[in-house]
């Protein structure tokens, strides 16, 4: 079949018979496709036409189309892909920008930020871009900025750190844990809020600190050797208490384990965390049992040992397996 003029012209208009279509599909792929239009040939209705169908395929809406002015009509040799191309073209570029639209409409990883974890068993101190320093303690991360831009410091966290944050007045420093938000210009501070605890404990040791609860709009302003305690399963929330010696809240980044008057059952994860070990308390019963004591960059054997003979039970050992009260 010979594809002429008035074949195309019935192509654009969505008039050709199966067998047409095929024949005008087939010449367009070959090296042939070019031709005059007439004079009356509508390129402003065809490529109108080319566009709908396109818009139709790719599920764009008409509210979100870019128009553009449509050339005055020429009678001169075109080749028919140009329009057609220049179809693709706009689709690509209005596909593009949506896409870029849904994305910044999604909250995603920020590409400047670092992150660091910490294992069981293991400490680890660095110092951000402000100089601020941050010493975390075991099964700790942090996420932050190489550097801090804009008018805050901010960053994400969870576990437990001491940070000494450098003085900026016109920026402030911000956390955010998984229960709280703490709002900082330069102090030196001791948080701790892990995903498996059930309350998150900030211990100022010098300046002003801000202290909120994720979960609600209670804030408490926390200075020195003041402590403040985010309770997800009694009420109130959120407590201040004044405290005497705020070191002992920090003496884990200098190896020393403070154990000040916790159950069994709270014990259990930091000594896990301390040593990357397996504890097991076999008798629930001791779970209560509560028991204090310092140790000086101690071992785990020599911590069990105290705490077995406080609680008139003993452990046994496997590996890295310790269980209680068996």
């Amino acid at each position: 079949m010979k594809v002429n003029q008035e074949l195309i012209s019935k192509y654009h208009l969505g008039q050709c018979t199966t067998e047409e279509k095929l024949a005008v599909e087939t010449w367009l792929e070959s090296d042939e496709a070019e031709f005059s239009f007439p004079d009356d040939f509508d390129t402003d209705a065809y490529q109108a036409n080319g566009w709908e169908k396109l818009s139709k395929r790719y599920g764009l809406e008409q509210d979100n189309l870019i128009k553009f002015e449509a050339p005055k009509k020429k009678s001169i040799i075109k080749r028919l892909w140009l329009p057609v191309a220049a179809c693709f073209a706009i689709v690509f570029m209005l596909g593009l920008i949506y896409h870029l639209s849904q994305s910044n409409q999604q909250p995603s990883a920020l590409p400047n930020y670092q992150t660091i974890n910490v294992r069981k068993g293991e400490k680890k101190y660095l110092r951000l871009s402000d100089s601020t320093e941050v010493w975390l303690n075991s099964e700790s991360s942090i996420s932050f900025p190489k550097v801090f831009a804009g008018n805050k410091r901010a960053i994400r966290f969870m576990g437990e750190a001491y940070f000494r944050v450098a003085k900026n007045p016109a920026k402030p420093f911000i956390i955010s844990s998984p229960r709280s938000t703490t709002k900082v210009l330069g102090t030196r501070f001791n948080l701790r809020d892990y995903n498996d605890e059930q309350r998150s404990e900030l211990v100022v040791e010098e300046g002003k600190v801000s202290f909120s609860a994720v979960k609600t709009s209670q804030n408490l302003i926390l200075t020195a050797n003041q402590k403040g305690i985010i309770n997800t399963t009694n009420i109130p929330d959120l407590i201040r208490e004044n405290i005497i010696y705020s070191a002992k809240y920090t003496d884990w980044k200098e190896n020393r384990l403070v154990i000040d008057d916790l159950t069994l059952e709270e014990i259990k994860p930091v000594l896990e965390r301390w040593y990357n070990i397996k504890l097991i308390i076999a008798n629930k019963q001791l779970n209560r049992e509560r028991y204090k004591g310092t140790f000086n960059n101690p071992g785990i054997q020599e911590v069990l040992s105290s705490i077995c003979f406080a609680i008139k039970s003993d452990y046994s050992q496997q590996n890295k397996t310790f269980v209680i009260g068996k």
